[in-house]
């Protein structure tokens, strides 16, 4: 929590003196005044008459909007455990300074941490919310679907109010429905999902170990993974990611009842180290264009000399030989360096392979099944 004290009254005159602009735009009405009633509200405060404190406080903000009073209020309601109206006054504290000076307050980090453990104390006092279902495991929403909450079995301490909770879980209808939470009154709730009988399968594959496989925001898994993911039918968010190494893949795939879709994604490192692609692609670069160079070169040495000497036609000859190899090195380094830098580069460690299956025809003229490995999709 923030200091005992309030900002002075001594700190409020400095303010009307400086002549600041005022507060979110709004002008002195009456200095006189609102400093007569900043003066009632400090001797009132340090009298431990908080709700008369804020009275005071309210209406030297009336006469001259300044942060002293917000922050005198937020201070008082602290005192009160108003939590909510202390949070309230101290955010408006916070904006009012740095609208007047152009910067936060000195106290900014100690106002922050009080605001935060308000925060906690605040949620601490509001009612608990349990929430099961049958089966457990289901993904809770409360009010949207914007963030994950948790899974049940969940519990959380919640404002009183009317509530939206949602449940998903794979196999089963999504759930919906409202409920209100009564102040200083827990609540239970329990229900029993339906099974869905449109449902699909997703298998997914990644080129990297240890990626982390998220479905509508939930996570499935670590690559590699194996088992197929039972969803509903419907769209359905892929996120692919690997800590900040790798490149990450996003998806939507569209399941439909009885589908069975794979998905593969392909990780490359964010910063890969060059490999021997990008070294020969760019020394054939370098070697190409000397050759063209050379080809330039001889031409104008071979057109110094009369045509029909044999001078003029082995210069001649050298610059075809330049203009003929030096393309055609550049030309495979071009093709070397787009590899190189459009292939997805993984770390040798990280690399996943993927059993596929191949038809392997036998002396005998049948056709057998065999295994290889690789990374296909």
């Amino acid at each position: 929590m923030t200091g005992k004290k309030l900002l002075s009254y001594a700190v409020f005159t400095a303010v009307l003196l400086a002549g600041i602009a005022p507060a979110f735009g709004q002008a002195c009405t009456d200095k006189e005044k609102a400093k007569t009633h900043y003066r009632q509200g400090y001797e009132l405060f340090t009298q431990e008459k908080y709700k008369e404190a804020i009275e005071q406080f309210t209406m030297a903000q009336k006469f001259c909007p300044a942060p002293p009073n917000l922050y005198n209020i937020a201070k008082s309601h602290e005192k009160l455990a108003n939590f909510e109206e202390a949070i309230k006054f101290y955010k408006g504290y916070l904006e009012s300074y740095r609208k007047k000076n152009n910067k936060l307050p000195p106290d900014f980090k100690s106002i922050n941490e009080t605001i935060k453990t308000m925060q906690d104390k605040l949620t601490e006092s509001f009612p608990l919310l349990v929430v099961r279902s049958t089966p457990k495991g289901a993904t809770v929403y409360l009010n949207n679907k914007d963030t994950v909450r948790g899974t049940t079995p969940f519990q959380t301490n919640l404002r009183p109010g009317t509530h939206t909770l949602y449940l998903e879980l794979p196999g089963y209808e999504p759930f919906k429905t409202e409920f209100t939470l009564e102040k200083k009154k827990n609540l239970t709730l329990e229900f029993q999902l339906t099974k869905s009988q449109r449902v699909g399968y997703l298998t997914i594959n990644v080129n990297v170990r240890g990626a982390k496989i998220y479905v509508d925001g939930k996570v499935i898994g670590i690559s590699p993974y194996r088992d197929k993911i039972l969803v509903n039918e419907g769209k359905h968010q892929i996120v692919v990611e690997q800590g900040d190494k790798y490149t990450k893949a996003e998806d939507i795939v569209n399941v439909r009842k009885g589908d069975n879709i794979t998905r593969g994604y392909r990780l490359k490192l964010i910063s890969p180290p060059i490999s021997w692609r990008g070294a020969v692609g760019w020394t054939f670069i370098g070697v190409g264009l000397a050759g063209i160079g050379t080809g330039i070169l001889f031409k104008f040495l071979a057109d110094k000399k009369f045509k029909d000497t044999s001078s003029f036609k082995l210069r001649k000859n050298l610059s075809i030989t330049g203009y003929a190899l030096g393309s055609i090195l550049i030309g495979a380094g071009i093709g070397l360096v787009v590899w190189e830098y459009t292939r997805a580069a993984v770390d040798e460690k990280d690399l996943v392979y993927i059993p596929r299956l191949q038809l392997i025809p036998t002396r005998g003229g049948t056709v057998g099944v065999g295994a290889s490995w690789g990374w296909t999709f």
